[in-house]
């Protein structure tokens, strides 16, 4: 396979950027709450990734089925 060298324009970086902001993004929600509860980090810390996340929560509020999905996602990782 012959490369002619060219390294990858900002098109493509734009396009890794959004695909990384579309799917990390609402998958990371669950990994950080559960590092958080199970370090026992305090409620100003929760509140602090809760505005984080606040336009995936917004999202998730509209859409029943998806409210639950997430919140079976992100209780999967917490202590029982």
């Amino acid at each position: 396979m012959a490369t002619d060298g060219k390294k990858p324009g900002w098109a493509f970086w734009a396009t890794v950027a959004l695909l990384v902001a579309l799917v990390v993004y609402p998958l990371s929600i669950g990994p950080v709450f559960w590092i958080l509860v199970w370090a026992g980090a305090p409620q100003p810390a929760l509140t602090a990734v809760g505005y984080f996340y606040f336009p995936l929560g917004f999202v998730i509020q509209q859409s029943p089925s998806m409210k639950a999905a997430y919140i079976w996602y992100i209780e999967v990782g917490l202590p029982r």
